[in-house]
C-alpha cells in the first residue's frame, strides 16, 4: 500500500525553545517531575519544581540532536541539559506513530555535531490518521514484550549482583583490579559498514558490551581486503570492557559466550585477560557492581553527553574486593544457573527484537 510522504517539518512543530533546561549537577535521585534529556536511558533524573515543567502540550516526541535518542513524553516533564529537540505532532499525525517511525530512521553518525538537521530531511510515510493508531497499537503490544524480556534479563542481572554483594560485600579489604588481571588487549581503530557485507571479516561495535550482557549481533563489515591480526578476533569466554561509550554505559563489562566468526575487537573495547588463578564471573560482577559504577563515572574524562572515556592507567586503579581463588570459584559456582537462564533470556529476546524489527518494516511499508 502506499501512503503519501511528508518531511519531517510538515508533520511535527519544533517546540524546543522557551524552556528551562536543567543543568546536570541540578539532576535528583527522586522528585515529582522526570527530567528527560538526550542521553539513553528515558529518565535522566527527577525535580521537584513544578514550574520548570516544559510547556507544550503533550504528548510529543523527543530527539537527542547530538546522540540521536528518540522518546515519547506523555506526562509532565522537565527538560535536562542542552540538545533536547521537542516534536509536538500536527493535527492528522499520531504521536505514538511518529515515535515509532522515526525510532527506525537511520542517522549519519556525525559524532558530537547535531544531528537535527537529518532528521528534517526524513520523509514520513503518513497514513489516515485511524491507520497512524492501528500501527502504532500493534507496535506498542511488541515493543511491550521486548520489555518484559529485557526485564527478566535485568532481574537476573539483580540476582548476580546479589550473590555477588551477599559473598563480598563490606566485610572485604579492597585491592585494584590489576591485581586479577594479567594484561588488557584491544583492537584497532577500523572503520566498519552499517549496510554493506564488503568482507569476510568484521568488527564488534561498542553497543555489544550491553546491559544485558554480550549482543553477537552488534558488528559491522569491515572493508574488502582488509584481515584483522589473529591475536584481535573476538573468543568465547572473552571478558570485555567497553572503555568509551555514553555516560550510562561507559565501563560495562559482559562475557562473551556466542563469539560471532570472523569477528575483531575494535579500539573502544578492551579484553581483560585474568590471571590464571582469578575467575572471568567474578570480575564481571565486580566490574558493574555499584561500588565501581561510582568509582568508573569518577574515573571517566570527556565533558560531552555522548562519549565519555576511561584510560588504561586510571582504570588500572578502579578498586575491587580481594578475593581469594577460592571464593572466586564459588561465587562462579553459584552464578552458574543465574548465567543459563541469562543465556536463554538473551536467546529469546534476540528473537524477539527481530520480530519487532520485521513488524516495523512491514508497518512502514504498509503491510500489516
Amino acid at each position: 500500500m502506499s501512503w503519501p510522504k511528508v518531511a519531517l517539518l510538515e508533520a511535527v512543530i519544533d517546540k524546543s525553545s522557551g524552556h528551562r533546561k536543567l543543568k546536570t549537577d541540578e539532576y535528583q535521585k527522586s522528585g515529582f517531575l522526570p527530567i528527560i534529556d538526550q542521553g539513553a536511558s528515558d529518565v535522566a533524573g527527577f525535580f521537584d519544581d513544578t514550574t520548570a515543567a516544559a510547556s507544550v502540550e503533550l504528548p510529543v516526541v523527543i530527539f537527542g540532536d547530538h546522540t540521536k535518542h528518540i522518546k515519547y513524553a506523555s506526562d509532565p516533564f522537565v527538560v535536562g541539559a542542552d540538545g533536547v529537540k521537542i516534536l509536538s505532532p500536527k493535527d492528522g499525525v499520531d504521536a505514538r506513530y511518529l515515535y515509532h517511525f522515526l525510532s527506525t530512521v537511520n542517522l549519519p553518525d556525525v559524532g558530537y555535531s547535531r544531528h537535527f538537521k537529518y532528521l528534517k530531511e526524513v520523509k514520513i510515510p503518513l497514513p489516515p490518521l485511524e491507520e497512524q493508531k492501528r500501527i502504532a497499537a500493534i507496535l506498542d503490544k511488541a515493543d511491550e514484550l521486548r520489555r518484559l524480556r529485557r526485564r527478566a534479563i535485568d532481574r537476573l542481572d539483580t540476582l548476580a549482583q546479589s550473590i555477588f554483594y551477599d559473598m563480598f560485600g563490606n566485610s572485604f579489604q579492597d585491592t585494584e583490579i590489576t591485581k586479577f588481571i594479567r594484561k588488557i588487549e584491544t583492537g584497532k581503530n577500523l572503520v566498519g559498514n552499517d549496510d554493506e557485507d564488503v568482507s569476510a571479516y568484521r568488527v564488534l561495535k561498542i553497543s555489544a558490551v550491553n546491559r544485558n550482557g554480550f549482543r553477537p549481533v552488534e558488528t559491522k563489515a569491515l572493508p574488502s581486503g582488509y584481515e584483522p591480526p589473529a591475536a584481535h578476533f573476538v573468543r568465547n569466554g572473552d571478558l570485555l570492557f567497553s572503555r568509551a561509550n555514553t555516560s550510562e554505559l561507559v565501563g560495562l563489562a559482559c562475557i562473551v559466550d556466542q563469539a560471532p566468526e570472523r569477528t575483531a575487537l575494535p579500539d573502544k573495547l578492551w579484553r581483560l585477560v585474568p590471571e590464571s588463578d582469578a575467575r572471568t564471573e567474578f570480575l564481571e560482577q565486580a566490574i558493574l557492581s555499584p561500588s565501581s559504577r561510582r568509582q568508573i563515572e569518577q574515573l571517566c574524562s570527556g565533558t560531552s553527553g555522548s562519549m565519555k572515556n576511561i584510560s588504561k592507567a586510571k582504570f588500572e586503579t578502579l578498586r575491587v574486593p580481594a578475593a581469594t581463588p577460592e571464593l572466586q570459584k564459588s561465587f562462579a559456582n553459584r552464578c552458574k544457573s543465574v548465567r543459563e537462564q541469562k543465556r536463554v533470556g538473551s536467546l529469546a529476546l534476540e528473537e524477539t527484537e527481530s520480530l519487532f524489527a520485521s513488524l516495523q518494516q512491514r508497518a512502514f511499508r504498509g503491510e500489516l
